[in-house]
This record gives structure tokens, C-alpha cells and sequence, in this order.
């Protein structure tokens, strides 16, 4: 949580994160995948091919797809800062990037 006082209480952003806290403690599970992408999305250049290329290694992606899909969604659509905004862009390239 980034914040626990009443009435300002919030999760914490995947920048909030930081890079230290997405070490192997965090986990392999999509969200935290997820989040590292959002995260990487906000880099000064980024290279959507590369980002997508490391979120397929996510243990069972093909299969996991559509929940990756509305995670992403998800956390589109309930931030509304940068995290937001990357979060749909994130789940936009994962529906259209080809597959085979």
C-alpha cells in the first residue's frame, strides 16, 4: 500500500515499486509481470517488441493471455495517472501482437 491513512488510501503504482522491489520476492505471477511491463512502458524509449518478448516468458502465456489481457485492463481502467495510460497501451499490443 502506498497509503493506509483513512480516506487517502491507495495501492501502490508500478513505479511505486521501483525496480528493487521486483526482485524474486515479488514473484513469477502475471500481475507482477504485468506491472513490470507498465513499468518499462514508462521508460524514456521504449521498445514495445522487447517488453512483449519478456512478458511472454510468463509461465503458461499462451494460455494466460485473456487474463493478462484483463489485468492489464483492469488496472487501466481503475488508475487514472501514467500507470493507467500504459496499462491500456500494454493491453492493447498484447490483443494485437501476432502470434505463431
Amino acid at each position: 500500500m502506498a497509503s493506509v491513512q483513512p480516506n487517502a488510501a491507495r495501492l501502490k503504482s508500478a513505479a511505486g515499486f521501483g525496480r528493487a522491489q521486483f526482485g524474486e520476492g515479488f514473484g513469477e505471477t502475471p500481475t507482477r509481470r504485468i506491472l513490470w511491463a507498465i513499468l518499462k512502458l514508462q521508460a524514456e524509449d521504449p521498445n514495445a517488441r522487447t517488453i512483449l518478448e519478456e512478458l511472454r516468458t510468463t509461465p503458461r502465456y499462451y494460455e494466460r493471455r485473456e487474463h493478462i489481457i484483463a489485468i492489464a485492463l483492469f488496472i487501466g481502467e481503475k488508475r487514472t495517472d501514467v500507470d493507467g495510460a500504459a496499462a491500456l497501451v500494454l493491453a492493447d499490443l498484447i490483443e494485437n501482437q501476432r502470434l505463431g
